[in-house]
């Protein structure tokens, strides 16, 4: 139930579609093997997707000369992400998936950092 709504809280929110909160919370919650956290949590995300696309949608919040632009590279590296989970090890991928969770909270905080030095006029 609570990896179901912070899940769906984060895909609306910040538009991540809540893979990154839905596969380590089956992972370490729930006990699902690496492979089956991610297929779950891909079918998860396309109907919080659609929600929350909708909704957005709805308040005119989308950019649709970009989302067209981007979506036919992000269903190729869909493709190419399917075929590569079934010829790389679950140790590698948890991994991976772990590094690439921590750098994009990096780089978010960087970002943060940024912009709050810049508001309050400390940035050079």
């Amino acid at each position: 139930f609570l990896i179901g709504m912070a899940g769906g809280l984060a895909a609306a929110l910040f538009g991540i579609g809540g893979g990154p909160l839905f596969v380590p919370g089956l992972v370490i919650f729930s006990s699902f093997p690496i492979y089956l956290a991610i297929t779950t949590s891909l079918g998860v995300v396309v109907f919080t997707s659609l929600f929350g696309t909708a909704l957005h949608a709805r308040r005119k919040r989308i950019d649709w000369f970009a989302m067209k632009s981007i979506v036919p590279f992000a269903l190729v590296g869909a493709v190419i992400g399917a075929i590569l989970t079934t010829m790389i090890s679950s140790s590698l991928i948890t991994t991976l998936f772990g590094l690439l969770e921590i750098l994009l909270g990096l780089k978010l905080l960087f970002v943060i950092i940024q912009e709050s030095a810049h508001l309050n006029g400390s940035f050079k």
